[in-house]
């Protein structure tokens, strides 16, 4: 003889399979999360390399001033040297 599942083992069923859904979709979110504050550090670290280079281009001597100058604009544009 086969047993059927009980009406509360189908819903206990039911409620686990949504329950996984929702922790997969959660660890999905999470993983977005870290990728979006990995570019969040990115781009901090980036503003503080800037905010060095203005000071340098802003108060250095005249050779400090050109190479904050050209560093900034590689930074700023993505540009290699």
């Amino acid at each position: 003889p086969t047993l059927s599942p009980t009406p509360e083992v189908e819903a206990l069923a039911h409620e686990v399979h949504q329950l996984s859904e929702l922790v997969y979709a959660l660890a999905h979110e999470v993983q977005q999360l870290r990728a979006l504050t990995a570019e969040l550090d990115t781009v901090r670290m980036q503003n503080a390399q800037l905010q060095n280079l203005l000071l340098a281009a802003t108060y250095g001597d005249k050779n400090m001033k050109r190479t904050a100058t050209e560093a900034a604009h590689a930074l700023a544009t993505g540009q290699d040297g």
